[in-house]
């Protein structure tokens, strides 16, 4: 995964299906910015020559939100990309899985 930081502002850009995916559940589990209370922080520091990987913690989650993974922001419809399916959710119901990920907010 390569990551730019400009000012404020980190990208991330995947290199792989699998970080992809990774990332997609992590915008939506921060709910795409729709819930302002749910920050990413450092979990202690990193060092290249001493670390592999740097940890970061999702604070602000309820324990049912980390148990269930992304809810639905508001009432509306999920889409699956893959094989077309389509799910009406209302707010606060966990979005579900669909052809091995996090199906996709529809405005």
């Amino acid at each position: 995964m390569k990551i730019r930081i400009d000012g404020e502002t980190v990208a991330f850009e995947p290199e792989t299906q699998s970080e992809a995916m990774e990332l997609e559940l992590l915008v939506k589990t921060m709910g795409s910015g729709l819930k302002e209370d749910i920050h990413l922080k450092a979990d202690g520091f990193y060092s290249r020559r001493i670390d592999s990987s740097a940890l970061f913690r999702l604070e602000g989650l309820s324990s049912d939100e980390v148990k269930k993974g992304p809810l639905m922001p508001f009432d509306g419809d999920v889409y699956c990309y893959t094989c077309g399916k389509k799910k009406h959710l209302k707010a606060g119901e966990p979005i579900p899985m669909c052809c091995g990920k996090v199906m996709d907010i529809l405005n």
